[in-house]
């Protein structure tokens, strides 16, 4: 339960999410890098961002709390968008991105955040979390005026975010495991909406291997020891994502089916993003990498 004194959160969201650079503006951010400062301030909001979402995550996971027919969804978008949100955060610890690549991140996030909200806003037995989720949607926005080189203060942790003891999911997470097969993976087959969304993953899936081990074709200066086994790795991978897609468009989508392909792709796809950065080949395909498993990542989040 939020405390009142943050009930002007929604407004402050709305004023914060209708920010939009200018062109000129956006452009600019390709050829500018974000200062020592903003920086940390927005490591900040990126922690923020990925606890907040793992708060509402297990909070919204908690049985009897949604409408039946409807849990399924709201916690598989939440998911995508816990998965999504600690992936930027690790980036963001680990490299020193620039903004354009930033902007990007943060803009898929902000179309997910949007998307969560219409879903959380149907279940009233969710109310306390609203507040939690206009927190994760206005630090975002945080995010997006840091990296246009505005100057943001970072406020004060959210105790009730990062007091929360993981245990307390255990559970929860345990007496969810009635409803899911082998593998964590779900038993029933996913419904004609789920199935579509699915099937259109499945074939972008593919094609971003494909425009990635294109790039990679075109790096030759690269073609020499660890940059051959990297190429032949990615050859491969494209394979097994273009009899993913043609299988997916064939059938019905059974999760204990092909869960297990789609995860061994998504660990094979985070160690090849790895292995291209430590041993710094492919540059070029770094940023197009990381889309592709983001929608392994998204994937993954429909079947469980």
């Amino acid at each position: 339960m939020r405390q009142p004194t943050r009930l002007i959160l929604s407004l402050a969201v709305i004023g914060a999410t209708a920010i939009v650079l200018p062109p000129r503006a956006e452009a600019q951010l390709i050829k500018s890098e974000v200062d020592n400062d903003r920086y940390a301030t927005l490591r900040g909001l990126a922690e923020y961002v990925n606890e907040g979402a793992e708060f509402v995550l297990a909070e919204a996971a908690e049985g009897g709390r949604v409408a039946p027919g409807r849990e399924v969804a709201l916690v598989a978008s939440l998911r995508d968008f816990s998965r999504r949100a600690a992936a930027l955060h690790q980036r963001i610890d680990r490299d020193r991105a620039r903004p354009a690549v930033l902007v990007s991140d943060v803009s898929r996030l902000q179309i997910l955040a949007r998307r969560v909200n219409v879903r959380l806003r149907r279940e009233r037995g969710l109310q306390d979390l609203y507040e939690d989720w206009d927190g994760v949607t206005r630090d975002l926005a945080d995010m997006r005026r840091v990296i246009a080189g505005a100057d943001v203060e970072l406020r004060a942790p959210d105790r009730e975010w990062t007091d929360r003891d993981t245990r307390d999911d255990r559970p929860r997470v345990d007496a969810s495991r009635e409803r899911y097969g082998r593998g964590g993976f779900r038993e029933a087959v996913l419904n004609r909406e789920q199935m579509l969304e699915f099937k259109s993953q499945a074939h972008d899936l593919d094609a971003q291997a494909r425009r990635v081990l294109d790039l990679a074709e075109r790096r030759r200066a690269d073609y020499t020891g660890r940059g051959d086994r990297l190429l032949a790795d990615l050859r491969a991978f494209v394979g097994r994502t273009a009899e993913l897609h043609a299988l997916s468009d064939q059938n019905m989508v059974r999760p204990r089916e092909v869960g297990p392909s789609v995860e061994q792709l998504l660990t094979d796809a985070r160690a090849a993003d790895q292995s291209m950065r430590n041993a710094r080949v492919f540059e070029t395909t770094w940023n197009e990498w990381a889309k592709t498993i983001q929608i392994l990542e998204s994937m993954t989040a429909y079947l469980r």
